[in-house]
């Protein structure tokens, strides 16, 4: 059998973090449940939100998916990883050629909309390339 992540015993310093972070996750769902009917204010930066946050859960992941190439040796692992790795690193520039989020003007100002929307479909569609297939 393929030694995972999976197959690793976890000490009871894990079962204590894992639980102390569903406690706080329920907790915050309790607390704001109340204001769930409630309208939000509009935001406007939200493609920069956005792509912070898949930066942030595509490189999470890719370590993630690295840390289990280390452990099984599947190349797989870290095609996979890799591909991710990508993908947050498109995003990552998406954010500093978008106008506004760093700079009042895009840093690279010679790019219309469309080259900097380039950017971010460059990225969705080279992940499906670079994910290997079994």
């Amino acid at each position: 059998m393929q030694p995972s992540l999976i197959h690793l015993q976890s000490s009871p310093r894990h079962r204590l973090t894992a639980g102390i972070a569903a406690t706080f996750a329920i907790v915050a769902a309790v607390l704001v449940w109340p204001y769930a009917k409630e309208t939000g204010p509009i935001i406007q930066p939200f493609l920069p939100m956005f792509a912070t946050w898949v930066s942030l859960t595509e490189g999470l992941t890719a370590l993630l998916l690295w840390t289990q190439y280390g452990i099984s040796g599947r190349l797989l692992f870290a095609a996979l990883s890799g591909a991710y790795a990508f993908t947050s690193v498109i995003a990552v520039i998406q954010l500093v050629v978008f106008p506004g989020v760093f700079f009042r003007l895009p840093a690279c100002s010679a790019l219309g909309p469309r080259q900097r929307c380039g950017f971010g479909c460059s990225g969705t569609a080279a992940f499906p390339l670079l994910s290997p297939r079994p």
